[in-house]
């Protein structure tokens, strides 16, 4: 009886012991077929993971016009999700295929944000508005916008051909102000007249200069001056000894542009002068 009693028992435990294995197995089983990333009984969450894996959008509200100028504030404002409040928000420029980061602000406890940076550079540029990812939320970027950012260039010493050049590039005093990087022609009263070309290369608008003689020329002596854009004359009028004349001119659509100093029938000793002269373009020509 004793014997029998021992016997079941151990058949039982068996039975339960099979059983459980049985379970076990089933569970390694529901465990490894659940999706990536769900939660099985006995696994815990890390906080974060969840939400650093997905993507957050900055919003640009306000910007810059389109076309801008190398030493002007680019101004960007927006709003940015509520998970970002306090977040630092950078300013960034494509160089090359890299993104980098100009100025740096923060975003507010009522998400919005304003980052600013002043144009460095000539030519074609882009900017986006981003903050970094960290433990708890996930990276965010802005749209990216295009500008041309567009500079004055000095011409002077850059000519690729020219008569009569004095100085190619140089200080010159007209009316007794200084004025660096220009351009003199020297006696041109004497013989023939002297010129100076420079190629724009269709990246310039504008161009700008003082015109004068040097204040070492003679009493009396006057000199014509004139700009050739391609093959249009810009007349600048005629100077003597005294203060200089800012002029400027349209120089859209040019490929090159020739300063010209011209007789006009004085023959006093005269250094013709181009002070400063300068192109607008959006990168350099």
């Amino acid at each position: 009886m004793r014997s029998n009693i021992t016997t079941r028992s151990i058949l039982r435990f068996g039975a339960v012991a099979i059983l459980a294995g049985s379970l076990a197995l089933s569970g390694a089983s529901v465990a490894s077929a659940a999706p990536a990333g769900a939660l099985v009984a006995g696994e815990v969450s890390v906080s974060g993971a969840t939400a650093a894996s997905g993507k957050l959008k900055l919003k640009v509200t306000s910007r810059p016009a389109k076309n801008t100028e190398v030493g002007k504030l680019l101004v960007f404002k927006g709003t940015a999700p509520s998970k970002l409040k306090r977040k630092t928000v950078m300013l960034q420029l494509k160089v090359g295929t890299k993104w980098q980061t100009v100025a740096k602000s923060r975003i507010t406890s009522k998400r919005t944000f304003k980052v600013q940076a002043r144009a460095t550079k000539a030519g074609a540029q882009r900017y986006r508005v981003a903050v970094a990812a960290t433990r708890r939320t996930p990276a965010a970027a802005s749209s990216s916008f295009g500008y041309t950012v567009w500079a004055w260039y000095g011409i002077a010493g850059d000519s690729v051909s020219s008569s009569r050049l004095y100085r190619s590039n140089g200080d010159a005093s007209i009316g007794g102000r200084n004025y660096p990087e220009s351009v003199v022609f020297g006696w041109t009263g004497y013989s023939v007249d002297g010129w100076a070309e420079y190629n724009v290369n269709y990246r310039c608008t504008q161009f700008r200069a003082t015109i004068g003689l040097l204040d070492s020329s003679k009493s009396g002596s006057t000199r014509s001056f004139s700009l050739g854009v391609d093959s249009i004359s810009v007349q600048f009028g005629t100077r003597g000894v005294g203060a200089g004349l800012p002029v400027k001119a349209d120089i859209a659509g040019a490929y090159r542009i020739k300063l010209n100093t011209l007789r006009d029938g004085n023959s006093i000793a005269g250094y013709a002068t181009f002070g400063t002269p300068q192109v607008y373009c959006s990168s350099a020509p």
